[in-house]
């Protein structure tokens, strides 16, 4: 994954890109914000965004083991050497059924970015985009 130093981006990421079939993997989604940040950032409509995000996320054969996150969670965290604070805003293990490849589409999430001149504030769209990427599930081997 590139990713710009110092810049916000948008993660999906995996615990293992090659299980076995029926061995679990964790996917999280989660925007990093560098804490030097000097962008003023609001989230836009997450209670509708995020929704159709996870729907898209989750592989259809899999097994899925909730972690239950209801909310946002905001934790500190670095990442080759820069401290972000990651707002993780889904976590779940999953376990797939078949050897057939799980494609985790790229993912987009729309903020508003903030300027302020005197009084007047404005806000404009940008959106931070995940990669796409593949998990192949192994078949157990024959004993």
């Amino acid at each position: 994954m590139v990713v710009n130093k110092n810049k916000t981006f948008l993660l999906v990421s995996s615990s293992e890109y090659e299980p076995f079939v029926g061995q679990g993997f964790t996917l999280k989604l989660s925007l990093f914000v560098p804490e030097n940040n000097v962008e003023e950032l609001e989230f836009d409509r997450n209670d509708l965004q995020i929704p159709l995000l996870l729907k898209k996320l989750k592989p259809v054969n899999c097994w899925q083991e909730n972690f239950d996150l209801q909310d946002a969670k905001v934790v500190s965290t670095v990442w080759q050497g820069i401290k972000y604070k990651e707002y993780r805003f889904f976590q779940s293990t999953f376990y797939s059924l078949d050897n057939q490849i799980i494609r985790i589409p790229s993912l987009n999430l729309r903020l508003m970015r903030v300027s302020r001149k005197g009084s007047e504030v404005q806000k404009t769209p940008v959106n931070f985009k995940s990669i796409a990427f593949n998990i192949k599930p192994k078949s157990l081997p024959k004993v």
